[in-house]
């Protein structure tokens, strides 16, 4: 459950980031550029996350 929430937070903080929603024109030329592998531990376990990336390379979570 945690992996899936820190996933959907990673979205949403990419979707405010860019100003646009998944799938929606944009006139903005920083486009969603895939996802970055990244592992974070917590004291009970390790979680591998897919960060979505953008193509300025300027997004990185909150978290």
């Amino acid at each position: 459950m945690l992996k899936e929430v820190l996933q959907v937070t990673s979205q949403v903080e990419l979707t405010s980031h860019l100003g646009y929603e998944k799938n929606k024109i944009s006139d903005n030329v920083n486009l969603k550029n895939g996802y970055n592998k990244k592992k974070l531990g917590s004291k009970h376990d390790q979680v591998d996350l897919e960060i979505p990336k953008e193509a300025d390379s300027g997004f990185e979570p909150l978290f």
